[in-house]
């Protein structure tokens, strides 16, 4: 009899234990998916909140300027400027894709004050105006 009652708390202790593996690997690729979207969305945000802020101030005019506060996720290769297709992008690693906004009507968005590729953190951005284009800073807080 105690023989039976080993050899059916193993059967369960290993069927249990399958279990559980198979569920925690599952989750754990659902989890790496997952936050890699995340991080695709977070760079999304940013993208299209300087690409807002620059076509404010470029219409806006001259000496014009906007401050916000954004975070760059640690994937994310930003800011570029495109100028045949006039939008602002970042490139992920994970998803390898690219985010962009368009930026109508700007003939140059400047970025280079902020420096390419971002670190990953929180990030003060400044936009502004000066008649030939538009000036991107940020500074890392």
């Amino acid at each position: 009899m105690r023989g039976q009652v080993s050899v059916e708390f193993f059967l369960m202790l290993t069927l249990v234990l399958s279990l559980a593996i198979l569920l925690y690997t599952d989750t754990a690729s659902q989890l790496s998916k997952t936050r890699g979207l995340d991080k695709a969305g977070q760079t999304a945000a940013l993208v299209q909140q300087v690409a807002s802020s620059a076509r404010a101030v470029w219409f806006e005019g001259n000496a014009s300027a906007r401050a916000f506060d954004a975070f760059v996720p640690s994937s994310a290769n930003c800011l570029y400027w495109n100028a045949s297709a006039n939008n602002v992008y970042c490139l992920l690693v994970e998803p390898a894709a690219a985010v962009s906004a368009p930026c109508y009507g700007i003939p140059l968005v400047d970025a280079s004050g902020c420096g390419s590729p971002l670190a990953a953190g929180w990030y003060s951005f400044s936009v502004s105006s000066n008649g030939s284009g538009v000036l991107v800073n940020c500074t890392r807080r």
